[in-house]
């Protein structure tokens, strides 16, 4: 019986904490214009037309450009996982589903979407400012200059071990050491555009 009372106690103190918790909240809190604004507001789910400074990529992978041009990505009719890797205020370079490197280009009225990777599959990449290099399954490293006129890919290095991580002279690939061209941080075997 003790036990019984000792609980209808308790919770007849809680209860009255979470009341007077409420009320105070109650009488505290003002409702701000922006809530109100939103309230009265109707949810359509579309996606506004306004400008901003960068490349986005929703939920939904609509692609946005800086100046409201949208695309939704889809490749082989279905909607993959998709990431924004770069970008400049013209160009966006996206990692399209696991395997694929895109570039979106915006121009007045709308997005082109080029396939950077054509039908190589990607495993790993390094953004090296104006450069994409991208390593295949096929163990090869790729280039694109993607900022530049011509953003061809092409073959930069075949039978490689991995992409380099590095973006400045060390960018390209790592290979055997008796291929690498350049050495540095820790000295990690380094085929790249700048070596000797």
């Amino acid at each position: 019986m003790k036990k019984i009372t000792a609980i209808i106690i308790l919770v007849a103190v809680f209860a009255t904490f979470l009341t007077g918790c409420s009320a105070s909240k109650e009488e505290t809190t003002e409702p701000t214009t922006a809530a109100t604004e939103v309230a009265t507001e109707p949810a359509t789910g579309t996606i506004t037309e306004e400008t901003t400074d960068e490349w986005t990529l929703d939920w939904d992978n609509i692609l946005t450009s800086p100046n409201g041009s949208q695309y939704e990505i889809e490749e082989d009719g279905r909607v993959p996982y998709s990431y924004i890797m770069d970008n400049d205020p013209n160009r966006c370079l996206l990692m399209v589903g696991p395997t694929s490197i895109w570039l979106a280009e915006q121009t007045d009225e709308e997005i082109i979407l080029e396939k950077l990777s054509n039908d190589e599959l990607v495993v790993d990449y390094t953004v090296a400012y104006d450069t994409v290099y991208w390593y295949t399954v096929n163990r090869n490293v790729w280039k694109s200059d993607w900022q530049s006129d011509d953003t061809t890919a092409y073959l930069f290095y075949e039978d490689a071990v991995a992409v380099s991580p590095f973006t400045d002279e060390g960018e390209g690939a790592v290979v055997s050491e008796e291929e690498a061209n350049w050495e540095g941080y820790g000295g990690l075997p380094i085929y790249s555009p700048y070596g000797e």
